[in-house]
Order: structure tokens, then C-alpha cells, then sequence
């Protein structure tokens, strides 16, 4: 099981990523696209979550394969603030993704 940032929101937003960090602690850390190839690397994710229009319980399942990952990379931004705490929700950029900034501390 992955950790996430996050495991109950209050309020659920228009669009949710995921995210895992991948440190000394993460299942994941240290593997590589060859070695997650190399077990077949299989991940499967389930929301479970209340809509409170209809008052009953929702939820999603995907499972992902080592050949989705995209190492190196993150979604982009797809949230614009207007002032005032407005957001829109740009969708036609939910597939989006772009090079990772990683942040390395230096000793």
C-alpha cells in the first residue's frame, strides 16, 4: 500500500491527483522502469467518497501497469485562480503532464 499526502478530504474538489512520496520509506523507492517491468508492476487505485447531492456512496477503480508511469514527470497545473479565491478547472489539460522539478536537498 502506498501512503498518500492525504487519505480523507472534507470537501472533494472538481479534479484530485494523487501523490506519492517516493523517499526511503516508499515500496517504491529505488525501482526503476526496468525493474518495474521486469515484476510486472501492477497498481490498483480506489476512491470511495459521498456525494452529498444524492447522500450515497461513490466510488472508482483503475489499476495502472508499469507502462503507464511516466518517470521524470507530473501533471501540470490545471487549477486558475482569479482573485478572490475563484478557481476554473481547465480539463482539457487533465492528461497533461511535464518534466518534474526535483527537489534535492544538498548536505
Amino acid at each position: 500500500m502506498l501512503n498518500l499526502h492525504f487519505d480523507r478530504l472534507t470537501v472533494f474538489p472538481a479534479a484530485l491527483t494523487l501523490r506519492h512520496t517516493i523517499d526511503e520509506k516508499s515500496p517504491l523507492h529505488g525501482e526503476t522502469p526496468d525493474s518495474l517491468k521486469a515484476g510486472r508492476a501492477l497498481f490498483i487505485v480506489s476512491v470511495v467518497g459521498i456525494d452529498p447531492v444524492i447522500a450515497a456512496a461513490v466510488h472508482t477503480q483503475k489499476d495502472y501497469t508499469w507502462r503507464d508511469l511516466r518517470f521524470g514527470y507530473r501533471f501540470v497545473e490545471i487549477y486558475t485562480e482569479h482573485g478572490g479565491g475563484r478557481l476554473t478547472v481547465d480539463y482539457g489539460r487533465l492528461h497533461d503532464t511535464e518534466p518534474a522539478q526535483l527537489n534535492i536537498a544538498t548536505r
